[in-house]
């Protein structure tokens, strides 16, 4: 039997970001239980971690740390990237990890020394005092990463990544009556066509204010996992609904929805929309999402397509059970002591595992590459011999290949499963919509809207209603990019996705403007290489919310149908 991998963690201190310069590392750490080194290059760092029978974990290495070590990477060696990190590959007897892919949040929510990132510039830093900072602060880094990242393997194993770990999870509860998820091609091809994100949506763009409340389910998720939801392979396939379980099958209905159902618009690359504008579409969408259209009488003259029945239906109770209650005794004893290190772990990892499980069952195979680190002159006869493709120059030595994960690879979970527990949080979010008074804004599990007396509310219920905040200002700029003013504070709730955007900026583009945003980190992409972020932020909208913008903008009474009576 082979000796099991070592655990290590590494980490380095490059210059700091500054908009057109690419950092550097100078100086590099790494751990084990019972060793620390320090390297001043990054040579020295890859030499002695490569003797090592290990697995490391950088933070984060995958989008950063590991490109710095790319001339290092050994030809004919394979690279395992998912959605554009580096998340696997070996050098001499050490796996490389990005911890990223098990522990998806910022090092500072488990611990994060204060530090003055200005004494790593180049000028100052080798001064005895600023040198002596660093190396302390590196090693701290390192301590936290290793705390965090055993932590986890003690507890969940040493899985690639945090779905991997909650799908063994799930199945290592105990229940004798559910195989494993297993599917085809075939079958994700019929079924992915219901499988859609969560409802993000502007109703009221442009600047607001008033009185408004902004509210978000608890747990949203793992409340819909906490149903049941279509399991095995398909049943049958017909034009009838059936008598009970309408919720648990995938309709297609051709019918005017009034802004209840959601729709790949095709005119603006398949972004996700809940029309509501009266005219006729053929709807692909899951039972929950149908039931609530018709119970509040969203849908005009209907005429149902195709009903897609399954050969069972399965819950995710106890797993969000043991989860919740994880998450929730966790709360209690870091209230009580907040130093306390496990309960911080115990906490952390219960709130990530209740939202990863579903995602994972959605998964496409067809859509995943091998890659293949080369020396640039045997590019062409991978081409001939393996299918491979140029993807990158990675560095002078080596530049990467891949090619279309082989079909005997190709493990297929249930979509349906996933479009279920989806459809089931747009259904409650549309349920919720229709009986809100003013509603400006959604985004998944969240409503801001003037009037949410009506909604089931209660601070900590499992699937219940909680107030966030009260909002006297609403700068409404596009989907995932608003900026809420905190009433009676000083405070904003910000979104930017894609960019770093504080308020300040959101508002103005909410008015109107267009914000330049230059990021001072690049990048790290193995396709595209390391390169700066420069976007000009606009608003998006349609004509409606266009008529929106213009009326608050300049101090204009909405017309009352648009906002006050959304029927959603």
């Amino acid at each position: 039997m082979s000796k099991k991998r070592e655990i290590w963690v590494a980490d380095c201190e490059t210059d700091p970001f500054k908009i057109g310069r690419y950092p550097k590392p100078f100086i590099w750490g790494c751990r084990s239980e019972h060793e620390y080194h320090v390297f001043d290059s990054t040579a020295g760092f890859v030499d002695f971690i490569r003797q090592q029978h290990c697995i490391v974990y950088a933070h984060n290495g995958g989008k950063f740390d590991w490109h710095f070590i790319f001339d290092h990477l050994e030809s004919y060696s394979e690279l395992l990237v998912i959605s554009g990190r580096v998340s696997k590959f070996v050098i001499g007897a050490a796996e490389f990890r990005d911890s990223q892919n098990i522990l998806p949040f910022a090092l500072a929510k488990w611990a994060k020394d204060d530090f003055d990132y200005r004494i790593l510039e180049a000028d100052v830093r080798d001064i005895p005092k600023n040198r002596s900072e660093i190396r302390q602060y590196l090693r701290s880094d390192c301590d936290n990463l290793y705390a965090v990242v055993t932590a986890f393997i003690d507890r969940y194993g040493r899985s690639l990544t945090l779905s991997g770990a909650a799908l063994k999870f799930w199945q290592s509860l105990g229940s004798t009556t559910v195989p494993a998820p297993e599917s085809t091609p075939g079958f994700y091809q019929d079924v992915a066509p219901y499988y859609y994100g969560g409802r993000v949506q502007v109703d009221r763009p442009g600047v607001s204010r008033g009185d408004f409340t902004l509210v978000d389910i608890n747990s949203a998720y793992p409340d819909a996992m906490s149903h049941r939801h279509p399991y095995g392979q398909i049943r049958s396939i017909s034009r009838d609904l059936p008598a009970t379980g309408v919720e648990r099958c995938m309709i297609s209905v051709t019918c005017a929805s009034t802004g209840a159902l959601p729709w790949r618009d095709p005119d603006n690359k398949n972004a996700l929309t809940f029309p509501s504008d009266k005219r006729t579409r053929r709807f692909d969408v899951t039972g929950w999402e149908f039931v609530v259209a018709q119970e509040l009488g969203l849908m005009s003259v209907f005429e149902v397509n195709r009903v897609m029945r399954f050969v069972d239906d399965v819950s995710f109770a106890d797993y969000v059970q043991h989860f919740f209650a994880l998450k929730t005794n966790a709360k209690t004893r870091l209230d009580n002591d907040p130093g306390d290190q496990d309960a911080k772990a115990d906490y952390l990892f219960a709130k990530y595992f209740l939202n990863t499980l579903y995602g994972k069952l959605a998964s496409n195979p067809a859509e995943y590459s091998e890659y293949l680190v080369l020396p640039p002159h045997h590019l062409e006869a991978a081409r001939v011999t393996g299918d491979y493709r140029f993807v990158a120059q990675l560095s002078q030595a080596n530049a990467l290949a891949s090619r279309p994960l082989p079909a005997y690879l190709q493990r297929y979970l249930n979509v349906a499963t996933a479009a279920s527990i989806t459809g089931f949080v747009r259904a409650k979010m549309a349920r919720a919509r229709h009986v809100c008074g003013g509603v400006l804004y959604s985004d998944t599990d969240s409503i801001l809207a003037s009037d949410v007396s009506a909604l089931d509310l209660h601070p900590t219920r499992l699937g219940a209603w909680d107030v966030e905040a009260h909002v006297s200002m609403a700068a409404i700029a596009a989907k995932k990019l608003y900026a809420f003013k905190i009433a009676d504070s000083d405070k904003y709730k910000t979104a930017s996705r894609g960019v770093r955007l504080g308020a300040a900026d959101i508002i103005r583009v909410a008015r109107g403007d267009v914000v330049t945003y230059r990021a001072e980190a690049p990048t790290y992409s193995v396709a595209k290489g390391p390169h700066f972020l420069v976007r000009d932020v606009v608003s998006r909208e349609d004509s409606t919310a266009a008529l929106h913008r213009r009326c608050a903008n300049q101090d204009l009474e909405v017309p009352e149908h648009l906002y006050s009576s959304n029927p959603i």
